[in-house]
């Protein structure tokens, strides 16, 4: 009599295991259909590193470095850079450089900084000194190079500060054409557009235009710049 309970109990358990197996795969299906169904895409949109990477060239320290084989002395603030922070001004971007400190540049009519405590109110463009009586216009900067210390005794007599070279756009090897337009305080109305195409394998051409009309929280000073540079094929890098 004790036999008869195990032999039932025996013949039920494989019953229930397929009633539970019948009733667990649909169950299952069903809820990988949804989770397939339920994924999310998600598209990421930037800009590229290479954006941000600058070489030295050979007029810094006389070697072909590139910018992480640099001296610290040396930094060099990309165009990418200029970009999305919208700067217009030349000391908008030396904020971004340790050791230079911004002056008054008689009223804020020139550009006036000081580097390492010397004070420079003289740039250089592509590595040739110009006249300091007036505001650099970035719409037109591929990079800015601030050579601290005896560095700059690379670009002959300078104070032993330093010194800021801006350096501006060449041709491109492929096309491009970007354009802007800003608007802010104080009527300040800044249009721009960057326009480059090849010419053949060996030859390009790039154009720059920028107009600005901009009053100041100064009375009786206003802004008002255009700028067209053309670089042609004897420019191109």
């Amino acid at each position: 009599m004790s036999v008869f309970p195990v032999t039932q109990f025996k013949l039920k358990f494989p019953l229930l295991l397929v009633g539970i197996s019948t009733l667990s795969f649909p169950h299952l299906a069903m809820s990988q259909s949804t989770t397939t169904a339920d994924i999310e895409r998600i598209a990421v949109v930037g800009t590229s590193p290479h954006r941000y990477q600058t070489n030295s060239g050979d007029s810094l320290v006389g070697l072909p470095l590139e910018f992480l084989e640099l001296p610290r002395i040396v930094d060099v603030i990309p165009e990418q850079l200029l970009l999305d922070q919208k700067v217009t001004e030349l000391e908008e971007a030396l904020r971004n450089v340790p050791g230079v400190s911004l002056s008054d540049g008689f009223g804020g009519s020139n550009n006036d900084y000081l580097i390492r405590g010397f004070r420079r109110n003289t740039i250089y463009r592509d590595g040739l000194r110009v006249e300091s009586n007036f505001r650099v216009n970035t719409s037109n900067l591929d990079s800015i190079r601030v050579i601290k210390g005896p560095a700059s005794i690379t670009y002959g007599q300078v104070e032993p500060g330093g010194l800021v070279d801006v350096i501006t756009k060449k041709p491109l090897d492929s096309r491009r054409f970007s354009g802007e337009v800003r608007a802010g305080s104080w009527d300040n109305y800044l249009v721009q557009g960057d326009i480059s195409t090849p010419l053949g394998d060996d030859a390009a051409i790039r154009a720059n235009f920028s107009h600005q009309d901009a009053g100041s929280f100064r009375d009786f000073f206003d802004i008002k710049r255009d700028a067209i540079p053309l670089c042609q094929d004897s420019c191109r890098l």
